[in-house]
C-alpha cells in the first residue's frame, strides 16, 4: 500500500502552488515597474516639449504625477499578481507592494538629492497602497464571478 506523502503526489499540487504564488508575485513586480517606467517616459516626453529648461528643475506637478502613475502601476501589479497566483490575492498584492517598497527605497539611496524630501516616502506608500488595492480588486471581482471549473481538476 502507497501512502500520498511516499510517492510525491501531495507534493505536486502544494510545488504547483508555491510556483504560482512566486510567479504571480515576480511578474507583478515586473508589471509595476514596466509600466511605470513607460508612464514615466511618457510625461517626461511631455515636459520636454512643453518646456527646454526641464533639465534645470522639475516641477512639484511632475513629482505628484509620478506619484500618481506609481499608484496605477502599483494596481496593475497587485491585479496581475493576485491573478496569476490563483489564491489568496489580497495577500499576493500586498507582496508585490512591499517589493515596491523595497525597491523605491533602494532607488532612494542611489537618488540625488534634487527630489523633494516627501517624493520617496510618498512613492513607498503609493506604491504599497496601489500593490495591495490591486490584490483587493481581483479579490472581489472573482467573488462577484461565478466560479469557473479549474481545467486541471476535470481530468
Amino acid at each position: 500500500m502507497t501512502d500520498a506523502s511516499q510517492d510525491g503526489s501531495a507534493a505536486a499540487p502544494l510545488a504547483m502552488t508555491i510556483f504560482r504564488s512566486l510567479t504571480g508575485v515576480i511578474v507583478g513586480v515586473i508589471v509595476a515597474v514596466g509600466s511605470a517606467y513607460l508612464f514615466y517616459r511618457i510625461a517626461f516626453a511631455i515636459l520636454l516639449q512643453m518646456n527646454d529648461q526641464i533639465f534645470v528643475d522639475f516641477p512639484t506637478g511632475f513629482y505628484v504625477a509620478t506619484l500618481g502613475y506609481d499608484l496605477v502601476a502599483g494596481l496593475l501589479g497587485g491585479f496581475g499578481a493576485a491573478w496569476i497566483s490563483g489564491r489568496r490575492p489580497a495577500l499576493h498584492g500586498t507582496l508585490v507592494g512591499m517589493a515596491l517598497v523595497g525597491l523605491t527605497y533602494w532607488t532612494s539611496r542611489a537618488a540625488t538629492g534634487e527630489e523633494p524630501k516627501w517624493f520617496y516616502p510618498g512613492a513607498m506608500i503609493v506604491a504599497l497602497v496601489g500593490a495591495a488595492a490591486g490584490g483587493a480588486l481581483r479579490a472581489a471581482l472573482a467573488r462577484r464571478s461565478p466560479a469557473a471549473p479549474d481545467p486541471a481538476s476535470a481530468n
